[in-house]
């Protein structure tokens, strides 16, 4: 079952006097619902990421404050430890999601699976079913070590899809992919809408444009937007200090009517296939 997460006055120093990573940070995210967090190198994103899946721990000369609530779960500030498996992460890295105890891409999806206490029948169905949304299939008995980054990122997604968390963090999923991944990436994300609660983050705009219901943008760790997508395309000229903006903006002033969804993520979509 989807989380609905809701973020109240999050801040957080890696040591206690420097500067905060973020800084009072708050939003909510509905259930089943996709978030896009973005920014520039060095706003907050990924230890925004960190805080919720507690991978951040108790760190003995950090600093922390605010309320995070997952779920049925109340944290002050947040998570510990980590969720799994009812919040899955993706991090940049691929490698650090692999187990390195599995051969194939099946075997190390049916690692992850198993570990989260799936019995076999119902484990590889799923994998079944994943593998097909991400466009993997070809790949299933393939040798992990003989995947490029790209095909690696696909696979760490694969296995925390694979799983069904409840909440799914993903730290720029499509960085490393190609048109296509990242076309599959998208459209895995849509799939899930309702199923579980994604929030993901990037520097650049593509991901958010394709599915993002909901826009956080971070600068010094700070929130300087939070609300719906259609409101972050009408403000979007506020951001051309820290965000790509520049091909999105020329797509937005062909729009003759106001900026409203879903009428404008449908124009967008189509200025972008044409530009």
């Amino acid at each position: 079952m989807a989380w609905d997460v809701d973020i109240a006055h999050l801040t957080y120093h890696y040591t206690r006097g420097s500067s905060a990573a973020i800084e009072d940070v708050s939003c909510r995210v509905a259930s089943g619902s996709i978030l896009a967090v973005i920014g520039p190198g060095g706003a907050g994103k990924t230890t925004l990421l960190f805080a919720l899946a507690g991978i951040l721990g108790k760190q003995p000369h950090a600093a922390a404050s605010g309320r995070t609530r997952l779920g049925p779960r109340e944290y002050f500030p947040f998570p510990d430890e980590p969720l799994f498996p009812d919040v899955g992460m993706l991090l940049q890295d691929p490698h650090v999601l692999l187990s390195g105890l599995a051969e194939t891409v099946e075997e190390e999806i049916l690692f992850g699976v198993r570990n989260a206490g799936w019995e076999l029948p119902e484990a590889v169905g799923r994998i079944d079913s994943v593998l097909t949304e991400l466009d993997m299939a070809p790949f299933r008995s393939r040798r992990v070590t003989s995947l490029s980054e790209g095909e690696l990122q696909k696979v760490a997604l694969a296995a925390v899809l694979s799983v069904r968390p409840s909440l799914v963090l993903l730290d720029e999923p499509a960085s490393s992919l190609d048109g296509n991944a990242h076309a599959a990436v998208a459209r895995i994300l849509r799939s899930s809408r309702g199923d579980t609660t994604t929030i993901f983050t990037d520097t650049d705009l593509e991901l958010a444009f394709e599915c993002a219901d909901n826009v956080i943008v971070l600068d010094g760790g700070r929130c300087v937007f939070y609300g719906p997508f259609g409101q972050f395309l009408r403000q979007l000229k506020e951001f051309e200090d820290i965000l790509p903006i520049g091909r999105w903006t020329s797509a937005l002033s062909c729009m003759e009517d106001p900026v409203t969804e879903p009428s404008a993520r449908r124009r967008c979509e189509r200025l972008m296939r044409l530009a």
